[in-house]
């Protein structure tokens, strides 16, 4: 076979086997930490060590930098992490990655097919999952040092490649070139550990020494950012900022670093005589002495990130999905708590507009009444976007509290959206009145208003019931509503009372003011729904609780 083509087919070849060992390493070790490896970095607080700690982790378990940075950049868009709690995560995730490289500099290429045939025993003949898991891990590792080998033993002939060589020597001289081509490749194959894998391959002939390689590994981490920045596009500002924070440490790592190269690199030296290990360690100084250097001073810098992405209006306005994150969909536990966070929004909106709605029967507007139908066509959309996300949820394996979590939010949300039906329909009513240039007797106005602040106070519970999850605040609801019971049969005895008594504005009204109540009433017994969904009531108390609702509610 030419030369040329060995080199080209047998550095390919082992870069895709040392990926596809990376890749199966990382998925057993994700399957055997569970749930908790994402769990964990959400829960990580503002405490800046254990941030770190827990980026180093994670990131040893996934096997790459950017993969930890992509989670991150999911969580902070759906709200469940801050960019300030993931700034010391993403330093300790290039930490994580120095690990990775440490060991691929371990001289146990001779082994690896034996290593790769025990993961594959391990894999086919273990019984249990977690069995199946360690032989991925295993195999992904046997993979990895194959690939490595295969990659050193292709480019041995590129030694009688004088061009070749003094390209590589050239790097020493003109690092620039050296970082702005090593991105690009490691922005290519979305590895910085891959590219610098390539670079203990040439050290292994002897085709490259710290003095070349050093821009190499300043360009893989710049490179390793690729994967982060792609995770956020289309997230939110917030996900955004977390891709920019992971870029920023690094080129800016990098600028620190040039000036001092050659200090650096005589620092590297004096670790270790082999030029493999020299690289490794090279790459591990780099990541520790940038968490040295801006840990410190990472509220600063969040600050900064948020001045160079900025929050957009339209981000929080109406419909638009704040914390639903696709990628989520894989850690029910984390889907579920951004579609808490989502529903209570919802519910904000809903209250909003129940809050309000009563001033269109005081002062009829054309424009605030298409405000109105705009809020609540939005309340419709969000709500077909909460439950298609809960829908996509519940076709991966849910234990049993997370179905049923599912099913309660669902039920939720039903409630929800009826209620802002409710409010269409006092919509309709207040563009009745509006049409009929009708106006409410005094007494029954004061008495509408009375009405509406009650069913007002109780959605506002109820909501404030999602938010908190608390049965406290779902029982005074409950306890209000069955007062609101007694008073909307005391505003229609009132109302017929007037009626009899032959006031204008009450004979004019009957069918307006009779509708508004009704209406009204029936929001409040939504949120009741919602009450007795969130203190576990069973379905068969819910249709009994409404069924009498609505016997006690007829005139």
């Amino acid at each position: 076979m030419n030369n040329n083509v060995f080199i080209i087919i047998g550095t390919l070849g082992g870069l895709t086997f040392f990926l596809q060992g990376m890749q199966m390493t990382g998925f057993g070790l994700q399957k055997i930490a569970g749930q908790t490896l994402k769990k964990a970095l959400q829960q990580v607080t503002a405490n800046k060590l254990l941030g770190i700690l827990a980026g180093i982790v994670v990131t040893v378990l996934l096997q790459s930098s950017g993969a930890t940075t992509a989670l991150l950049v999911s969580f902070a868009g759906a709200g469940l992490i801050s960019l300030a709690q993931t700034m010391g995560i993403i330093l300790g995730s290039d930490i994580g990655t120095t690990i990775t490289v440490q060991l691929i500099a371990l001289k146990i290429a001779d082994y690896a097919l034996l290593i790769v045939a025990i993961g594959f025993l391990l894999k086919f003949s273990g019984k249990q999952l977690k069995q199946k898991y360690i032989g991925d891990c295993i195999m992904g590792i046997g993979l990895i040092f194959f690939g490595m080998n295969l990659m050193s033993t292709s480019v041995e002939p590129l030694k009688s490649y004088p061009t070749f060589t003094r390209g590589l020597i050239a790097f020493s001289s003109h690092p620039i070139l050296g970082i702005i081509i090593s991105a690009l490749f490691t922005g290519i194959i979305q590895s910085s550990a891959a590219t610098i894998g390539l670079a203990l391959s040439l050290s292994v002939q002897g085709l490259i020494g710290i003095e070349s390689a050093a821009p190499l590994i300043f360009g893989a981490n710049i490179g390793s950012c690729v994967v982060a920045l792609l995770s956020s596009l289309g997230a939110s500002t917030e996900g955004k900022r977390v891709a920019v924070a992971h870029i920023l440490f690094k080129v800016l790592g990098v600028i620190i670093f040039i000036p001092i190269l050659p200090l650096f690199i005589t620092v590297v030296k004096l670790t270790a005589s082999d030029p493999a290990r020299q690289i490794a360690n090279a790459h591990s100084l780099f990541n520790i002495g940038l968490t040295i250097l801006f840990a410190p001073f990472t509220a600063v810098l969040a600050k900064f990130v948020i001045k160079l992405v900025p929050d957009k209006r339209s981000e929080v306005e109406l419909d638009a999905v704040v914390h639903l994150e696709r990628q989520l969909l894989s850690t029910p536990v984390l889907a579920l708590e951004a579609a808490e966070k989502e529903t209570y929004r919802l519910g904000m909106m809903v209250e909003n507009m129940v809050s309000k709605v009563v001033k269109l029967f005081e002062v009829v507007d054309e424009a605030e009444i298409k405000a109105y139908y705009h809020q609540e066509e939005a309340v419709d959309r969000l709500s077909r976007n909460i439950v298609d996300y809960l829908t996509d949820l519940s076709q991966y394996t849910l234990n049993t509290a997370e179905s049923k979590k599912v099913m309660q939010l669902l039920l939720i949300i039903n409630d929800l959206e009826l209620m802002g039906d409710n409010v269409a329909n006092l919509i309709n009513i207040a563009q009745k009145k509006l049409d009929e240039s009708a106006s409410f007797s005094e007494e029954g106005a004061n008495e509408i208003a009375e009405f509406h602040s009650g069913v007002s106070m109780v959605v506002k519970k109820a909501v404030l019931a999602i938010k908190e999850k608390d049965e406290v605040f779902a029982h005074s609801c409950l306890g209000e509503r069955q007062i609101l019971y007694l008073m909307g049969r005391t505003l229609r005895n009132s109302h017929m009372r007037r009626l009899c008594s032959g006031v204008h504005e009450t004979r004019n009204t009957t069918a307006i003011h009779l509708d508004l109540i009704q209406s009204l009433e029936q929001i409040a017994n939504h949120a009741a729904n919602i009450a007795n969904t969130i203190v576990g009531n069973d379905d068969s108390t819910q249709e009994l609780t409404l069924r009498s609702i609505n016997e006690t509610i007829q005139p």
